[in-house]
């Protein structure tokens, strides 16, 4: 959903926006290229196709940090009473690939996170070296993933911080928007000289 909103708001304000759209019974939005995917991988190998031709990058998905390391191609029928262990593997690391492979990119990731929220936030803005970051608490039942409504925290690069108060999901990503707008006008801005 905040995805969503937040591809919704870029394209009403004329952006031409790629959206890599995991599965979800929401519909897909019009007015824009969308790319659909099912695992993890799927979701690197778009974001990876459509990074270089980006100005701004957001990273406003949840993906599963591990994945079982074997497939079966077929259901595991019950024959014991205990299945034995599960092995799982990492997945790769989406930002990290993406900011391996920034140029000019403004790159901002979200932290959906269920305690110390601004802790983890701010721990993963600096090691993915991010330009900003969204902090979510997802334990609200008013601003978890489902819901239409969010309350988040945006940090960036420069240690500012800005609190948005609970408001649906289009006006968050409205916010979201205006900042990443205001700090990139602000880099983007030629620097005096000084003699």
């Amino acid at each position: 959903r905040m995805g969503i909103a937040i591809a919704q708001a870029a394209r009403d304000r004329g952006a031409q926006v790629t959206l890599v759209l995991g599965p979800t019974a929401l519909e897909a939005p019009s007015g824009m290229n969308v790319i659909k995917i099912t695992s993890t991988q799927d979701m690197l190998d778009a974001c990876e196709k459509a990074f270089e031709q980006s100005d701004v990058w957001i990273m406003a998905a949840a993906p599963a940090d591990y994945r079982p390391a074997e497939q079966h191609e077929h259901k595991i029928k019950k024959t014991k009473s205990e299945l034995g262990q599960l092995q799982l593997e990492k997945t790769p690391d989406i930002l990290g690939a993406l900011e391996a492979m920034r140029s000019e990119q403004f790159i901002v990731g979200f932290a959906a996170e269920t305690r110390d929220v601004l802790g983890y936030a701010r721990e993963k803005l600096n090691r993915k070296n991010l330009d900003m970051i969204v902090a979510n608490d997802i334990s609200g039942k008013n601003t978890g993933f489902a819901s239409p409504t969010n309350a988040v925290t945006i940090l960036a690069r420069d240690g500012s911080e800005q609190a948005i108060e609970l408001a649906p999901k289009r006006e968050i990503a409205e916010a979201i928007l205006n900042r990443i707008q205001t700090l990139r006008m602000r880099a983007l801005a030629p620097q005096p000289s000084v003699h």
